[in-house]
């Protein structure tokens, strides 16, 4: 199932369907409250679905749909030229300048990255920009300096831990 939404995401133009990965989204965060018996308010969702070095908990919104075909169209590109020589000039996969016109509404006309083929890089730009607009955001410097901390290197640590009871990172259920 995991390949599966990869490889959709990645070849499909979801941005196409906003309402669909509203609902998408909606479900992801009504199900992470459920998972954390945690009522997430709009901003505190905003800051889940950051990755974790930018310091949310890395669940992802589908937005991320954005980015993942930006880089495997960009990732491909050159593989097709490859297999017709003779049309490299004129080779153009389906949709690309349109997500690249989405790009810039959703970045405020950012430049692509230095290396496209390569979703962490797009989505290194969408994520900084969000980081940077919930740093505005914060009224007192206590939120301000929370939300920095949880961007320091090992701060998310944790959220990588794998719950095993022999190296004791499984939670009791008390």
């Amino acid at each position: 199932v995991q390949n599966f939404k990869n490889l959709f995401m990645r070849t499909t133009p979801l941005w196409h369907f906003p309402s669909f990965l509203s609902e998408a989204d909606k479900m992801i965060h009504h199900h992470l409250e459920i998972l954390i018996n945690i009522s997430l308010s709009n901003f505190n969702w905003i800051q889940a679905f950051l990755p974790i070095i930018h310091g949310g908990l890395g669940i992802r919104k589908l937005n991320i749909c954005l980015p993942a075909f930006l880089a495997s169209a960009h990732g491909v590109c050159d593989q097709i030229k490859s297999f017709f020589p003779s049309l490299s000039d004129s080779v153009q996969i389906p949709f690309v300048q349109e997500a690249l016109v989405q790009w810039n509404k959703v970045t405020n006309n950012s430049d692509p990255p230095s290396h496209p083929t390569f979703q962490k890089h797009w989505d290194e730009i969408l994520s900084s920009q969000i980081k940077e607009s919930l740093l505005s955001t914060f009224s007192s410097e206590t939120d301000r300096a929370r939300f920095l901390a949880l961007q320091q290197k090992e701060s998310g640590s944790w959220l990588h831990a794998i719950p095993s009871p022999n190296v004791g990172t499984l939670m009791d259920p008390r």
